[in-house]
């Protein structure tokens, strides 16, 4: 369940069942644009384990990129967990042209959706 696009738009994830596979979307776009996310809906139960996360770059098997190192902006502020059932109020922005939501369902019927837009980066 993992998925790597370029398309902005909004997005809607909804639980089938109550496996708690973790997935993830992993956006990319243009060297010259970052990666802007807006939560419309959030429905993800803390109780249970579930979960949804933003990560200004990408993460896979525990590994990010940029590495820590390698990156301006310290790791607390480039990966952001979420659950509950509430609105998110911030906008998510990407410090470059990549990022992954990554999120783990274990209740059917629950589930949540974003809105993903590429910005021109001026820098």
């Amino acid at each position: 369940c993992m998925t790597v696009t370029s398309e902005d738009g909004q997005y809607f994830h909804k639980a089938a069942d109550d496996e708690a596979a973790v997935c993830g979307i992993y956006f990319i776009t243009d060297p010259d644009r970052v990666v802007e996310v807006h939560f419309d809906f959030l429905d993800v139960p803390c109780q249970n384990g579930g979960l949804v996360s933003f990560v200004d770059g990408w993460e896979l098997n525990r590994q990010f990129f940029p590495s820590p190192q390698d990156h301006p902006k310290p790791f607390n502020t480039r990966y952001k967990e979420f659950c509950g059932q509430r609105k998110v109020k911030q906008v998510l922005e990407s410090s470059q042209n990549a990022a992954v939501i990554q999120y783990r369902l274990p209740a059917r019927g629950k589930g949540f959706s974003f809105t993903v837009r590429f910005i021109k980066n001026s820098t």
